[in-house]
């Protein structure tokens, strides 16, 4: 019916759903003709897109195109809780440029969205049970709802220029010692302020932020420098004490650097 009527065939969903802790969730090489936006409650993931492996955290979206192969599981021991959409549409290609994102980096961080969980939460239960034409007119706009609060995250942090500042500086030289007054002297604003405002724009506090920066990138080098020690690991992302960025890691990723490198790398 929807994709049949003029007035909802540019955006509209197909199926949705919320998995909680969903252990041994596993997708592999799927090709889908429909778009499917996932949004991390809690706990981890990764998804493998265009040849390249994406960790996916606790207030991440992330959404994978129609027409793209794809794969996609739940960590093992921290699996995660998702909230997801199938949808399709003419206007529906035009979703990942509104979130900031790309078929080759699909994943971004979005931060604590109550709102996203619930609207999809809602979609499910109203796919269940439409039935005329007026039910599927409030379907398609909750869906958009959905997706504009995902486009509000992605937006604010553009907007606000301080904000943009400091996110370049962690993201430019993420190995510094930077403290919470550096971020605030570069965002001009107190660290109070700073502290507020980011934590708003992003789910998490400056310093949280930084760290899940340089656990993420270790991850990615335990994986693609097989052969560097976790030492030089720990050191290129800012953590001259291995054993203090282990415990960090482990904290993390529910698994400790070597542990970590062995479950990707079969070792």
């Amino acid at each position: 019916m929807l994709r049949e009527d003029p007035l909802t065939d540019s955006l509209f969903p197909i199926a949705t759903g919320y998995f909680p802790t969903a252990r041994d969730h596993v997708l592999k090489d799927r090709v889908s003709d429909e778009h499917l936006l996932i949004y991390c409650e809690r706990g981890m993931g990764w998804v493998d897109v265009a040849s390249r492996r994406h960790e996916v955290h606790a207030g991440d979206v992330l959404v994978l195109p129609a027409g793209l192969q794809h794969s996609f599981a739940a960590h093992r021991r921290v699996p995660w809780t998702i909230a997801w959409a199938h949808y399709a549409g003419s206007a529906s290609a035009g979703v990942l440029s509104l979130l900031g994102l790309t078929a080759e980096a699909p994943v971004r961080r979005l931060g604590k969205a109550p709102e996203v969980v619930s609207g999809i939460r809602e979609l499910t239960e109203r796919i269940a049970s439409t039935a005329d034409r007026s039910s599927a007119f409030t379907m398609c706009a909750r869906l958009i709802t959905v997706l504009e609060a995902c486009a509000k995250a992605n937006r604010a942090p553009l907007q606000a220029l301080p904000l943009r500042r400091v996110l370049k500086l962690l993201h430019d030289n993420m190995q510094a010692d930077h403290t919470l007054s550096d971020m605030a002297r570069v965002a001009g604003w107190s660290t109070s302020h700073l502290t507020r405002v980011f934590r708003q724009k992003m789910g998490v506090a400056p310093l949280g932020y930084l760290q899940q920066l340089r656990v993420q990138r270790a991850a990615q080098m335990l994986i693609i420098e097989a052969k560097l020690p976790i030492s030089e690991v720990a050191l290129r992302v800012g953590y001259p004490d291995a054993y203090y960025f282990s415990r960090i890691f482990r904290k993390s990723m529910g698994l400790a650097p070597r542990e970590y490198r062995q479950a990707h790398l079969g070792r």
